[in-house]
């Protein structure tokens, strides 16, 4: 039963909009790469939307779940998971209501809840004229490391897994998505495996999850390691690593969902005091760059993806194709100095040297160029 009106998905987004704007201007062969890149934006994100469980569907609960809800919500949103009441973001729960955009009820495991859906621009709008630092929905993939000792047993988890270790994975995958945190793990193959082990993990080995996690490209990794003891009590041992930083601690003992909730309330904190700025700082910023060995439209096409996957890069322009040369410019919602280092680090991307006298098409330095690595 939906009891205010249904959440349309018919309208183009305005990512959408931007995009089809940006076609206009790629030469014909590239055309199609920009359709797939359309479709491979449709999923929306669902940083802004909250189930909270309810008793009834009388208004006084619909109320206090929307004031719920919204507290969750910008939890994830400045990386603060357990009271707001301190925090200059808490006083938007005193008008709640303002920012709800929908809501509907649902069942959840036969208990009935409500799905409520806030209006993420206005929120981001007023975080932004208290100066709260914001880490927005365009989140790139965290690589997660995950190393078990159960009952004597070492060893790695990727996708998936049964028994004792399927119900690790099942805590971080939930805990994970509580606050809006988006997981990829290893493949765990044999290079995987010869690179990195529990003692990597539970060790804190940084300089061996670095070079074992370049292959994947990710712009953070956390590696998480879990021991049960004979008791029953679970220990944990996490590593947070982000650019040239690294955070290192501990959790527990105690029960597996406790130890795991701990330690991914940490993550999300030094994850969002590492991405997060305050919204509309840098508006209208934005970095000129050049990529080379652009040779077929997956080359675009996974170039323009991974870009946007970059932590601060609202949208890319495609300015200039000139045999395997594409100019871009990146429109930024982030510092160009911060963003800059993310792509000097990224492992697709491969710094060249760039004439500085080379003034992009948009009337721009151009800043930076790479090579593409598929």
């Amino acid at each position: 039963m939906i009891d205010s009106p249904p959440m349309s998905t018919a309208a183009p987004s305005a990512s959408d909009r931007r995009l089809h704007r940006r076609c206009r201007v790629l030469p014909a062969m590239v055309l199609a790469a920009c359709a797939l890149l359309g479709a491979g934006q449709a999923a929306a994100s669902d940083l802004y939307t909250a189930e909270v469980r309810v008793d009834g569907r009388q208004d006084a609960e619909r109320d206090a779940a929307v004031e719920a809800g919204l507290e969750r919500v910008i939890g994830r949103m400045v990386g603060v998971y357990h009271g707001l009441e301190d925090h200059p973001a808490g006083e938007l729960l005193d008008d709640a209501q303002r920012y709800l955009e929908s809501y509907r009820y649902l069942r959840l495991d036969d208990e009935l809840a409500v799905e409520l859906r806030y209006e993420g621009d206005v929120l981001l709008r007023h975080l932004g004229e208290r100066d709260v630092a914001v880490w927005g929905e365009h989140r790139a993939p965290i690589l997660l490391w995950v190393g078990t000792e159960i009952g004597g047993r070492r060893d790695l988890l990727g996708f998936a897994a049964s028994g004792t270790e399927g119900e690790v994975l099942e805590a971080l995958h939930e805990g994970a998505g509580q606050r809006a945190l988006p997981l990829m793990y290893p493949t765990l193959d044999l290079r995987d495996r010869q690179a990195v082990g529990f003692v990597d993990i539970w060790g804190g080995f940084d300089e061996a999850l670095r070079e074992a996690s370049q292959r994947y490209g990710s712009t953070a990794v956390v590696a998480a390691g879990l021991r049960k003891a004979s008791t029953g009590a679970w220990r944990a041992r996490w590593t947070v690593l982000a650019g040239d930083d690294a955070l290192q601690y501990h959790t527990g003992p105690g029960d597996l969902e406790g130890v795991v909730e701990q330690g991914l309330d940490e993550v999300g904190g030094a994850l969002t005091r590492r991405f997060a700025v305050v919204p509309g700082e840098h508006d209208g910023q934005q970095l000129e760059i050049a990529l080379t060995d652009i040779d077929a439209v997956e080359d675009y096409l996974g170039a323009v993806r991974y870009l946007e996957e970059v932590t601060g890069v609202e949208q890319v322009d495609v300015q200039r194709i000139a045999g395997d040369r594409v100019t871009l410019r990146l429109l930024l919602a982030r510092s160009p100095e911060r963003v800059a280092e993310d792509l000097d680090d990224a492992e697709r991307l491969w710094p060249e040297a760039l004439p500085t006298t080379e003034i992009g098409p948009g009337g721009g330095q151009l800043t930076r160029s790479y090579r593409w690595q598929p």
